[in-house]
This record gives structure tokens, C-alpha cells and sequence, in this order.
């Protein structure tokens, strides 16, 4: 019973672990290349759904969507978030 424990926190911190390396590789590359739109969107649709990771938050989606105006997936989102946070 405790190996399980065990074993289910190590995967636990091995999923932690990857999925902020991801987070990080993904804003190391927006450093570089700013106008990355999809990119852009893949942080917004983090912050607006959530992961085990990160906690949604749709204040911050909005501000990474408003970085994409042109887009209507953007668009549509913010108008749902707008939403939430009358």
C-alpha cells in the first residue's frame, strides 16, 4: 500500500514537473518570437480551461487573448469570458 503512495506521487511530480517544463519552453519561445499566435492561443486556452498545473484563471486568458484580436477563436473566447466576469 505504501509503494503505492509512493509510485502515485512520483508520477504525480514527474506530470507537475513536465507540464511547467512545457509551460516554460512555451514562453522561452514567445521571448524569442512574440507574434506567435499559436502559441499565444495554446497559453490563453491554458489559463481559460485549467490543468492539473495551472488553475484557471480567465482574467489572464483574457489578457493573452487580447494579444490575438484578429483571431475569431480569440474573439469568441473573450466574449465568453467577458461573461464570466460580469
Amino acid at each position: 500500500m505504501i509503494l503505492i503512495s509512493i509510485i502515485e506521487i512520483k508520477l504525480d511530480l514527474e506530470y507537475l514537473t513536465n507540464s511547467f517544463v512545457e509551460v516554460y519552453n512555451d514562453l522561452m519561445h514567445l521571448k524569442e518570437n512574440p507574434e506567435d499566435s499559436s502559441i499565444i492561443k495554446k497559453m490563453a486556452e491554458l489559463f481559460m480551461k485549467g490543468s492539473r498545473t495551472i488553475s484557471r484563471s480567465y482574467i489572464l486568458a483574457k489578457e493573452w487573448y487580447a494579444k490575438i484580436p484578429d483571431d475569431p477563436d480569440a474573439k469568441r473566447n473573450l466574449a465568453i469570458i467577458d461573461e464570466y466576469l460580469i
